[in-house]
């Protein structure tokens, strides 16, 4: 292993088993982003799930005040109430946590379940 690599490790290894749940999280995050440079990006091909789903006409309308359940904050909250949290998810994420919750990562969970308020990200609509 190189010296990074045992660097990350000592460090790692001292953290509790949860927070070395989002270090690895956070290192298949990485390893999924990283492309080898000789790899060519794939072509986009627009329409792949035409007909499969509709979209409503009022999906970019504002949340209720609460948001759904699954949104609504369970988790410890800071010290300082006078902090709040909000947390940008992308739509995908926001739907997968709906329907299909096993495919969020669970430090995506938590975060979600922890936040103060939800935003969603209209970007890819």
């Amino acid at each position: 292993m190189s010296s990074i690599a045992n660097r990350i490790a000592e460090i790692t290894a001292a953290l509790p088993p949860e927070k070395q749940a989002e270090v690895l999280d956070f290192v298949d995050f990485l390893k999924a982003r990283t492309r080898p440079e000789h790899a060519a990006t794939p072509p986009r091909r627009l329409g792949t799930l035409a007909g499969q789903f509709t979209v409503p006409d009022d999906f970019d309308a504002p949340l209720p005040p609460r948001g759904p359940a699954i949104l609504r904050g369970r988790g410890e909250r800071c010290a300082r109430k006078d902090l709040v949290s909000r947390l940008l998810i992308d739509t995908h994420i926001w739907l997968w946590s709906l329907g299909s919750p096993e495919r969020v990562t669970p430090g995506v969970r938590s975060a979600i379940l922890d936040a103060d308020e939800i935003v969603l990200s209209i970007a890819s609509i």
